[in-house]
C-alpha cells in the first residue's frame, strides 16, 4: 500500500503526504500493522515488550533494545505483540529517500549487507534513546505541516537520524568496517563499480563501459555482482539511472528534454518509456507528484 494511502486511510497524524510517517506502536497500532503494510523503507526499534515480525519467507523476534531496517525485507506485517509493546516505527517513502541521499545509501555497504542477513540488531538502551530523540523530532515537525521550512526540516531530520544511525554502528562496532588490506578482490571491484556508476552514469549506461573501466570482462564483471549483492550489473545500472532521473526532475528550471540529453538518451520518448517501466510513472507524472 502506498505511504499516503496507508497513513490516510487509518486516520494517523503524523506523516507527509509521499515523504515519511512516524507511527509510536503500541498495541493498538500494531493492530493496524498485522494487516497491510506501507510500501516504504521502514526502521522499527522496540523500547519494551516484544514483537514477531514477517512475510511469506520468514519471521523474526524483536524485543527490548532492538532495531530492524527493512530496506531489503518487503511485504512485512507484525504476527504478533506482547500487551505491554512500545516501539518506534518511521516509514519513509523511497523516492523521497533517494532524493534526500541521491548517490550513496546513507550507511556503509557492510551494514547493507548486515540487514540483509540479519535483519534484527541488537542495541543498548543508549542507543536507542538516541534514536528515539530523533524520532520525537521528526514528529515533532510531522506535527506542524505549515511550518515554515517543513520539507527542508523534515530532509535534515532524516539525515541526522542517519547520521546518528552511523555513529552508533561505529560506537557498537555493529559492522566492522573492513581495511583496504582485508576487503576481498571481489568487493573492491563491486566497490569501484557504484564508484564508477556515480562519475559515469551520465555517460553510459552500458555494462561492457564500466567493465572496461574496471579492466575485467562483463560476463566476471557480473558473476561479481551477483556474488556481493544478490542483483546483475544491468539491475544496478538501472537503479543509478533512475536514481538520477529523479534527482534531475527535482528541478523544475530542467526540462524532461533536456533530462534526455544530460544521461544521454536517445530522446525524451525513450527515457519516458524507461522511466515508467521501472517505476509506473512517467517523469511528468512524477514531476507533478514530489512538487505536491
Amino acid at each position: 500500500m502506498d505511504l499516503s494511502d496507508f497513513f490516510s486511510s487509518f486516520n494517523l497524524p503524523l506523516f507527509h503526504p509521499h515523504k515519511i510517517g512516524a507511527l509510536k506502536i503500541n498495541i493498538k497500532y500494531a493492530a493496524i500493522l498485522k494487516g497491510d503494510t506501507p510500501d516504504a523503507h521502514c526502521l522499527i526499534w522496540v523500547r519494551r515488550g516484544h514483537m514477531t515480525i514477517g512475510n511469506s519467507e520468514k519471521q523474526f523476534f524483536i524485543e527490548a533494545n532492538m532495531f530492524s531496517d527493512f530496506l531489503l525485507f518487503p511485504h512485512w506485517h507484525i504476527i504478533e505483540t506482547s500487551d505491554d509493546i512500545e516501539a518506534y516505527g518511521l516509514f519513509i517513502d523511497e523516492n523521497f529517500f533517494h532524493s534526500i541521499f541521491p548517490c550513496r545509501p546513507p550507511m556503509p555497504i557492510e551494514y547493507i549487507k548486515m540487514m540483509d542477513k540479519k535483519y534484527v540488531i541488537q542495541l543498548d538502551a543508549l542507543a536507542i534513546k538516541t534514536l528515539t530523540i530523533q524520532w520525537e523530532d521528526i514528529a515533532d515537525t510531522l506535527s506542524y505541516e505549515r511550518k515554515l521550512y517543513s520539507h527542508q526540516l523534515i530532509e535534515l531530520r532524516i539525515q541526522i537520524l542517519f547520521l546518528e544511525l552511523q555513529n552508533i554502528n561505529k560506537r557498537l562496532s555493529l559492522t566492522k568496517l573492513t581495511s583496504k588490506s582485508n576487503i576481498t578482490h571481489q568487493e573492491r571491484i563491486f566497490s569501484n563499480l557504484v564508484t564508477a556508476l556515480d562519475n559515469h552514469i551520465e555517460k553510459s549506461h552500458n555494462v561492457k563501459f564500466y567493465a572496461n573501466i574496471l579492466c575485467v570482462s562483463p560476463q566476471y564483471l557480473g558473476r561479481v555482482v551477483r556474488n556481493v549483492s544478490n542483483a546483475t550489473v544491468s539491475e544496478l545500472i538501472q537503479k543509478h539511472l533512475i536514481r538520477e532521473i529523479k534527482k534531475l526532475l527535482l528541478d523544475n528550471a530542467i526540462s524532461i528534454t533536456q533530462i534526455a540529453n544530460i544521461l544521454n538518451f536517445a530522446d525524451h520518448i525513450v527515457m519516458s518509456k524507461y522511466f515508467k517501466r521501472y517505476t509506473g510513472i512517467t517523469p511528468s507524472e512524477y514531476r507533478k507528484l514530489i512538487s505536491k
